[in-house]
């Protein structure tokens, strides 16, 4: 391969991009993807947040007007603490408003209490806000019954925190004992790690067999319209691949864009409309602590490096099957090819987010091609370090070398071919001079 092989990947890569552009298809594609995750981001609002008072307002409980009859000091910022909203609790009050309540609470043995609710004639205070503010002073009671007998309240901190429960199955304790210290199963809190992996491993599919097509289906339609024979004569075959790779690439990331720009949009409309910390709380629940966000910045240049590559690499493998086609009808074989490669490489990537198997991560994480599924997110978790993430962005740039050389030999044979799909075999005759 020499420097003079790339001559005119510049008017390719001017060209095709233009060609993306102009077509209606993939405007209306980039605006789908708009509409899409905006549809999806109010989804995931509506279905995990609570509309604030400003659209569906309460007939707000604003303040408690509290009486203790009895020898407990029933604590006021304990009812509050314990109200789902904010409450103005005190012992103090000289008016009785439509929005606030007075409750008494008394004792006639010390052991038992009786709480009574008192609301105005013309009160806007639900039935609802009742139950809820009945809830709250029963803990508040019990808080001081417990001091009463003479625990702190470190003590009470201790004793009252929360307990979290989970089920499996008998044969993970067994493995869990019986794995060494070389194979050690992964230990991320609520499978943060397979969500992870999932979803980076879907999006970075999408990307791939996305591109691919693009690049495949201009192959064979410039082939087919014999455009190509026409820009050989300024192009050299190298720079034809590499520009449209490089066209897809500016392409693919309008569509990401896109994307984002949809979620962005929607949730700094939904942000004035929907408690976000329900969102977090439902993310979190799931095994995504967003506590991790400023890791997850400080890692998008890691992952940004991961895709780029892996991209380079599947998009060159699909631009030399799609050279191998001569009809449209042969796209589909082309386009199958790498497909297939991409699921291999996506299903060695689930299976080691399910096995928990912290060796088996570590060879995907290094393997040329599946690294591109696994690196970022081993690294992200904390599975491999910077240093094993470096490595494997190296063998991932041999291997896009050695693509590159490998196409660098065929591809000015394959553009001008006319006939029968070639075959693998004779693919890298080709490649060695035998054809």
């Amino acid at each position: 391969m020499k420097k003079s092989d790339l001559r005119g990947t510049k008017q390719v890569f001017s060209f095709t991009l233009v060609q993306y552009l102009k077509s209606r298809s993939t405007i209306t594609m980039l605006v789908t993807m708009f509409l899409v995750s905006a549809i999806c981001m109010v989804s995931l609002f509506m279905s995990a947040g609570s509309i604030t008072e400003d659209i569906t307002p309460e007939n707000g409980l604003s303040r408690v007007l509290l009486t203790n009859n009895t020898s407990l000091d029933i604590k006021p910022e304990d009812i509050a603490s314990s109200y789902p909203s904010p409450l103005d609790v005190s012992y103090e009050g000289d008016t009785f408003m439509e929005d606030e309540a007075l409750v008494t609470i008394s004792s006639a043995d010390g052991q038992n209490f009786d709480i009574k609710i008192s609301l105005s004639s013309d009160s806007i205070v639900t039935d609802y806000e009742v139950s809820r503010l009945t809830s709250a002073i029963d803990s508040a009671v019990t808080l001081a019954r417990y001091r009463a007998s003479g625990i702190t309240d470190e003590q009470l901190s201790v004793a009252l925190s929360h307990i979290y429960i989970s089920d499996g199955d008998i044969s993970d304790y067994l493995n869990t004992q019986s794995s060494s210290s070389t194979d050690e199963l992964l230990d991320i809190d609520n499978g943060a790690f397979f969500i992870l992996s999932y979803a980076y491993s879907i999006i970075v599919l999408i990307l791939v067999m996305f591109s691919t097509s693009f690049i495949i289906q201009s192959i064979v339609e410039e082939k087919a319209s014999k455009l190509v024979e026409l820009l050989m004569v300024s192009v050299k075959p190298l720079a034809l691949i590499l520009g449209k790779i490089l066209a897809t690439m500016v392409f693919m990331a309008a569509a990401l864009l896109a994307l984002g720009a949809g979620m962005g949009l929607t949730t700094a409309v939904m942000s004035n409309f929907v408690d976000t910390s329900s969102v977090t709380s439902t993310l979190a629940s799931s095994g995504i602590d967003l506590t991790l966000s400023l890791r997850l910045i400080l890692t998008l240049p890691a992952v940004l490096i991961s895709v780029v590559l892996g991209y380079l690499t599947f998009s060159l493998i699909g631009g030399v099957l799609g050279a191998c086609c001569s009809k449209l009808e042969d796209i589909g074989a082309a386009t199958g090819g790498v497909t297939f490669i991409t699921l291999i490489c996506y299903l060695l990537t689930t299976v080691g987010s399910t096995a928990g198997s912290r060796g088996f991560v570590i060879f995907c994480s290094l393997c040329p091609f599946v690294s591109v599924f696994s690196a970022p997110v081993a690294y992200l978790t904390g599975i491999i370090g910077f240093g094993m993430l470096c490595l494997s962005w190296l063998l991932q740039a041999v291997v896009i070398i050695l693509v590159t050389m490998f196409c660098a030999r065929v591809y000015g044979t394959l553009i001008i071919h006319r006939g029968n799909r070639i075959k693998l075999k004779a693919l890298f005759a080709i490649a060695r001079g035998k054809e």
